[in-house]
C-alpha cells in the first residue's frame, strides 16, 4: 500500500470517540488522545475513571499508522499512544512530539485464534501452514504494527510464502479478531489482549516472543497541545497504579514506571 493510500485511509477513517466533556466537572477543555485500536476497550474504561476523578478526556482510536498520518495532517490532539515504535519514531523525527515526553507504556504478545467450532489441532504457525487450509486474518502491516509483528513471526517461522495466498488483511487488529468471530476468516494472528471476551473464538496457540520484535506501546505528548498541563496530568494518570491495575485486567503488561 502506498503512502498516498495510507493518507487517503486516514482522511476517510471514522474513528470511535468517547467524549467525557459535555457535563464534566474539570476546568478547561478535555485532553484529546489518539490511541491504537487494540487499546480501545481499556482506554474507554480509563476515560470513565478519569472523569470520575474530575478530569476530562476524549479517546479516539484507530490503526496506529493512520493515526500518525492524522497527526501530520493537523488533527487536533494532545497525546498519542501507538501499538508500535515506527509511527512514533516518524512523528518524533518530524518534530511532532514534545521533547522528553515519550515513554514506553505497555507491552503485549501474539497468539493464534481460531473459530471455537474448529476441531483441528493447530497450535503454531507451522501448523497453520501444514495442517490448516482456511483464511488467516492479520492486521494490514501498512496500517497497523500488529500486522508488522504478524508478518515478522511468519517469516521467522519460515512459513510466510506458504500462507501468503491465504492471508486476509484487516484494517486493524480488532478487525482481524472480529473476522474470525464473524466467520469471514478461519484463523488470525492477533494480540493476546484482543481475544479477551470475544465470542465464537478460542486461543489455539501462543507465538514465541523471540520470533517477532518486542511489542511496545509508546505514548507521548504532542507539540502545540492546547492544554499542556492537562496533557501531562493525563500522562501521569496513565503511569499510575490505578491505571496499571486496569491495564493488567485487560491483559497488558506495564513497562512505564508507576507514579
Amino acid at each position: 500500500m502506498t503512502r498516498h493510500s495510507l493518507a487517503a485511509i486516514a482522511a476517510l477513517l471514522l474513528i470511535a470517540c468517547l467524549s467525557c466533556g459535555p457535563d464534566r466537572v474539570a476546568d478547561g477543555p478535555p485532553v484529546r488522545v489518539l490511541a491504537a485500536a487494540s487499546l480501545g476497550d481499556v482506554m474507554r474504561e480509563l476515560a470513565i475513571d478519569y472523569r470520575a476523578q474530575g478530569g476530562a478526556v476524549e479517546i479516539s482510536e484507530g490503526p496506529s499508522g493512520a493515526l500518525a498520518v492524522q497527526v501530520r495532517r493537523g488533527v487536533p490532539s494532545e497525546i498519542v499512544v501507538f501499538a508500535g515504535q515506527r509511527p512514533m519514531d516518524e512523528l518524533e523525527r518530524a518534530g511532532f512530539l514534545e521533547p522528553g515526553s515519550r515513554i514506553n507504556l505497555l507491552s503485549n504478545s501474539l497468539i493464534i485464534v481460531v473459530r471455537d467450532t474448529y476441531g483441528g489441532n493447530v497450535t503454531s504457525l507451522a501448523d497453520l501452514a501444514e495442517r490448516f487450509e482456511g483464511k488467516i486474518a492479520i492486521a494490514d502491516p501498512d496500517l497497523a504494527p500488529a500486522g508488522e509483528y504478524a508478518i515478522a513471526a511468519l517469516q521467522s517461522a519460515g512459513v510466510l510464502e506458504r500462507v501468503q495466498g491465504r492471508l486476509v488483511r484487516s484494517l486493524d487488529v480488532r478487525a482481524a479478531t472480529a473476522s474470525v468471530s464473524l466467520g469471514t476468516a478461519d484463523a488470525a494472528v492477533v494480540y493476546t489482549t484482543d481475544a479477551i471476551g470475544v465470542e465464537n473464538i478460542r486461543v489455539a496457540g501462543t507465538i514465541p516472543p523471540e520470533t517477532y520484535p518486542e511489542i511496545v506501546y509508546p505514548a507521548a505528548v504532542l507539540n502545540g497541545a492546547r492544554d499542556l498541563d492537562g496533557a501531562h496530568r493525563f500522562m501521569e494518570y496513565l503511569k499510575s497504579e490505578r491505571a496499571s491495575a486496569t491495564f493488567r485486567s485487560h491483559g497488558f503488561t506495564r513497562l512505564a514506571a508507576m507514579r
